[in-house]
């Protein structure tokens, strides 16, 4: 049967578009549908390179028993959850107040007003020896359950609707001001949970640790590392550790270049296989500020290949990028990437550099025959051989089949992705990248125009979008000058305004904090949110801190030091927990008490990029003023020196 998806322009939504389940979209009429029919809600939530999410929908959603039961029983609702990510967060949120932990598909059974009152993540067709209950074996015993004890599934949704709103203000009863020295302590903590093995700040599975990274990177530059001399030695020992373990082990893509999902097991091996635009971003980044302070070869390599992937298969600066590659190529997971022996050395051309190399791979998640890519610790094959091999292996990889592409354009994605480009361009000095910066934002400029009158008639509609776009504004505004683009003005200029637009239609006017979604929003969620914690991509309210830090800086806007002052209190509260998901905060705020710095000067050359990608990062503004003579540095918005060149004011800096 047909139903009423085939006008979406999410392709997992239309990839459910010609079930024989009658889908919804998340509207008003269907809610009214739910309630005239006196039917339970079932929402799913999921995106198209997830692999679990394809399998549920081939196993299940395909199934015609399985359709007719949800049909019956259910008024069935399909969100992709790159386009929602509210509805995603609150019901994130409400399965893990049932399970512990969430994923995706994101499967959750709600009351007639969206309200949910239970839900789970994949569950299989038939009983599988999991332990997970059967999907038709669910759908019975809740459709029953509705019909007989309905109340007591009110009261269980009632329970969530609460837990949910207390949740956008955790531990403000007792609110305290900010202490730099949080940041000391937080990174305690982290550096305790370090896996020293292997890298990374959690045993398994094993997510990128870039957002985490960036912080200990941050922390480093401040002087209270400068004096602990053991403690800043063990936060560059967890740097180095997780950025060479995961570019060494194969959650990086040593063919194609680019890094997966996550890892399932401790050592980075085991990757599950879809790649994200957006994860790929933060890693770029961090992975360039890591490379100014360690100038390691192996950054390098993985700065070039990734770059060289984003723009080889996901998209261009000129038309924007795709947001993820699918996990599989007809339903086999890694069917992209995963060898067999024979024909891997095969493809090696049986040489004697790449046999030693396949000799010393390690199988697949114990698949004797079947290998993923890896670099391997060998003193008779050194990195960059090994390097080699792996080109060399990719010229010849000629596969007809390829996994799918979301071709979806996510603002917040693409916005990580100048903010990546622009520190790319820094420390490896090739202005072509801020060059593919500079185009970026001007594609999505001229594709995502904001009018500011009315905001929801904007196609961007939610918190990250908004924040993470002019954080790449204000990285662009940063070295702009340095690449011979006089609008460090212009930059600052559209960041300080677009600011502005947020905190009018997201803040909480009682509270402190912002909403995921603004007030005008088309059939809103059951409860407007905030997002604390960083996930996979930070949340809009730690993108502020860094927003409202450089911009009461590098402004006369009064407006912004007191948001970065009622942000720094709220994260005090919220540090009371663990700071692991804090950590893009944490690194806004470990820039901002290291100090803001701008270098005004009547000249830059070319000799400063080479300069300034010698020395760590830190937050620094080069801009133009032929009126004066000397060099002048402003730290945090106060004259703090003069020089004669801008080289003298950076090594001064560093002193």
């Amino acid at each position: 049967m047909s139903n009423t998806l085939i006008k979406s322009s999410s392709s997992y939504v239309l990839q459910h578009a010609k079930q024989e389940i009658d889908w919804h979209p998340w509207s008003k009429e269907t809610f009214e549908l739910a309630k005239d029919r006196n039917l339970p809600i079932l929402l799913s939530i999921g995106y198209a390179s997830c692999h679990w999410c394809q399998k549920m929908s081939r196993e299940c959603f395909e199934d015609s028993f399985v359709a007719s039961l949800m049909n019956r029983h259910f008024i069935c609702i399909i969100v992709d959850r790159e386009e929602r990510p509210d509805l995603d967060q609150i019901y994130l949120e409400s399965v893990r107040m049932f399970n512990q932990t969430a994923g995706w598909p994101l499967n959750i059974f709600c009351l007639p007003n969206g309200h949910p009152f239970w839900g789970g993540t994949f569950f299989p067709k038939e009983d599988d020896g999991s332990g997970i209950a059967p999907w038709p074996q669910v759908l019975m015993r809740i459709s029953e359950h509705y019909r007989k004890a309905k109340s007591e599934l009110e009261e269980n949704a009632k329970n969530v609707m609460a837990n949910l709103q207390h949740a956008n203000h955790p531990n403000f009863s007792n609110f305290s001001s900010w202490n730099p020295a949080h940041l000391i302590e937080a990174s305690t903590q982290i550096s305790k949970s370090h896996d020293d093995e292997h890298g990374g700040y959690t045993q398994a599975p094993k997510f990128p640790g870039s957002i985490t990274t960036d912080f200990l990177l941050s922390l480093l530059e401040s002087q209270s590392m400068r004096e602990d001399i053991a403690k800043a030695q063990r936060l560059e020992f967890c740097v180095r550790k997780t950025i060479s373990g995961m570019i060494s082990g194969s959650l990086f893509d040593h063919i194609n270049g680019g890094i997966f999902r996550y890892s399932e097991d401790r050592q980075w091996l085991n990757p599950h296989f879809e790649k994200m635009l957006s994860d790929n971003a933060i890693f770029l980044s961090t992975v360039s500020r890591a490379y100014r302070k360690n100038n390691n070869l192996l950054y390098e390599y993985a700065v070039e290949k990734t770059i060289g992937f984003l723009f080889s298969t996901m998209g261009t600066s000129k038309t924007g990028m795709d947001s993820s590659l699918s996990s599989e190529i007809q339903g086999i997971e890694g069917a992209d990437y995963l060898w067999e022996k024979e024909n891997l050395e095969q493809a090696l051309n049986s040489s004697e550099d790449g046999l030693f190399l396949v000799s010393k791979l390690i199988p697949f998640a114990d698949n004797k025959n079947l290998f993923l890519p890896h670099l391997i610790s060998s003193q008779e094959l050194p990195y960059e051989r090994q390097f080699v091999i792996y080109e060399q292996l990719q010229s010849r990889v000629h596969k007809e089949t390829k996994p799918c592409i979301d071709s979806k354009k996510l603002v917040g994605a693409n916005a990580l992705l100048i903010r990546a480009l622009v520190d790319a361009s820094i420390a490896f000095e090739n202005p072509s990248w801020f060059l593919r910066a500079r185009e970026l934002d001007l594609w999505m400029q001229s594709t995502f125009s904001i009018n500011s009158e009315n905001i929801q008639n904007s196609p961007i509609l939610f918190l990250q979008d908004f924040t993470l776009w002019i954080e790449a504004i204000l990285s662009l505004a940063s070295v702009c000058e340095l690449f011979e683009e006089d609008k460090f003005h212009n930059y600052l200029s559209r960041a300080e305004n677009l600011t502005k637009e947020v905190i009018r239609h997201f803040k909480d006017k009682k509270m402190p904090g912002y909403f995921i979604s603004p007030e005008t929003i088309d059939y809103p969620p059951p409860c407007r949110k905030k997002i604390w914690h960083d996930d996979a991509v930070p949340s809009g309210n730690s993108s502020l801190m860094r927003i409202f830090s450089h911009l009461s800086e590098l402004t006369e806007n009064l407006e912004m030091k007191i948001e970065l002052r009622e942000g720094k209190n709220a994260y005090s509260n919220l540090l009371s927990n663990s700071p692991m998901g804090l950590a893009w905060a944490l690194t806004a705020l470990s820039e901002d008490a290291v100090g803001i710095v701008t270098i005004v000067s009547n000249h830059f050359s070319k000799d400063t990029i080479g300069t300034i990608s010698s020395k760590p990062h830190r937050p620094i503004y080069f801009r133009s003023d032929n009126s004066i003579k000397n060099t002048k540095v402003y730290i945090n918005g106060k004259i703090a020196l003069k020089t004669q060149s801008v080289e003298e004011a950076l090594d001064a800096i560093y002193e």
